[in-house]
C-alpha cells in the first residue's frame, strides 16, 4: 500500500465497505510491517473475513448489514504480494512464515496499546496427515460455532477461484419444496432474458435459489417449474429463517407437492 488509499472487496470482485473499518486498521498495520522490514515496500493483499466474534450463523449476516463494520473482526487468511492476486508463485509455508510474523509483531503491538490490532487477528491453522484427525477437527469446529474448515494441501500456491488443493468442509443439508416462482436474470449479465432462479416458500420465507439450473432449464417458460417439487441443498438455516447458500440439485419427479417437505 502507498498508505494513503486501499480497497475493499469481496472474492468475486463486489465491493465490501462494511470492512472498511478494518480496512483502515490494515492500512497502518501494512505501513507499520514494512517500516520493521517483515514487508517489502509496495502494495500488499490481505485475504480473510471480517465477522463478529460468537456462532458463524448468528454473526455472518449481522456482519454485511450496513454500519456494522465497526463490530467485525477481520481474520487473516493469508497475505500475498498485490501481482500474486491473480496467480502467485510462493507455496503456502512461505505465505505462513509471512503470517506468522506479522501474528508476533500485532501481539507485541496489542500489548503496546496500539488500538489498530485489536480487531485484527490471523486464522488458527493445524497440520493434519489423517483424515480422522480433519473430522476431528471439524466437529470441534462446529461445536465452538465455526462454519468449518478450509484444507489446504502442503505446498500449495495461491491461486483465486476452486482448485484441488484447497477444499472448503462445512455442513450441508437437502430439504424438498415446491417451486412457487421464478425471477430473472439480471440485466447485462450473462443471464439477461433468462431464469436467473426459483423461487421456494420455507417454513414462510421466501428462498431463492439460482445455482444448479441447466442453460436449458433457464431458458424455459416459468410456468414450466412452479408447482414442482425440487430437491434444494444447503448449508444451514439463516438467523432470519431462510436458508444459507441454498442450490438446485434437481427435481424430484418422484414426489407430489403434498409429499414434498413443510
Amino acid at each position: 500500500t502507498d498508505g494513503k488509499s486501499f480497497e475493499t472487496f469481496s472474492r468475486n470482485g463486489l465491493p465490501m465497505p462494511n470492512l472498511d473499518y478494518r480496512a483502515a486498521d490494515l492500512v497502518l498495520l501494512t505501513r507499520a510491517l514494512i517500516a520493521e522490514g517483515i514487508l517489502t515496500s509496495g502494495w500488499w493483499a490481505w485475504d480473510g473475513e471480517g465477522k463478529k466474534d460468537g456462532h458463524f450463523n448468528l454473526t455472518s449476516s449481522e456482519a454485511r448489514k450496513a454500519g456494522k463494520g465497526a463490530d467485525l473482526r477481520f481474520h487473516i487468511f493469508d497475505l500475498v504480494p498485490w501481482d500474486h492476486l491473480a496467480g502467485g508463485n510462493e507455496p503456502i509455508e512461505t505465505r505462513q512464515a509471512r503470517l506468522d510474523q506479522v501474528q508476533a509483531f500485532m501481539n507485541a503491538t496489542t500489548a503496546g496499546h496500539a488500538s489498530y490490532t485489536s480487531m485484527l487477528s490471523t486464522v488458527e491453522r493445524f497440520e493434519l496427515d489423517e483424515e480422522a484427525d480433519a473430522w476431528e477437527l471439524y466437529n470441534r469446529a462446529r461445536e465452538l460455532g465455526h462454519e468449518g474448515l478450509i484444507l489446504k494441501q502442503k505446498g500449495s500456491l495461491y491461486i483465486p477461484g476452486k482448485t484441488v488443493d484447497w477444499v472448503k468442509v462445512k455442513p450441508e443439508e437437502t430439504v424438498d419444496l415446491v417451486c412457487t416462482g421464478t425471477y430473472p436474470g439480471e440485466k447485462g449479465s450473462k443471464l439477461a432474458g433468462l431464469i436467473g432462479g426459483l423461487e421456494f416458500n420455507y417454513k414462510g420465507v421466501k428462498v431463492r435459489a439460482g445455482s444448479g439450473l441447466s442453460d436449458e432449464d433457464r431458458a424455459r417458460p416459468s410456468d414450466h417449474f412452479v408447482g414442482r417439487v425440487f430437491e434444494i441443498l444447503y448449508h444451514e438455516e439463516t438467523p432470519d429463517g431462510s436458508l444459507r447458500e441454498p442450490r438446485v440439485k434437481g427435481e424430484r419427479k418422484d414426489k407430489y407437492p403434498e409429499d414434498a417437505d413443510k
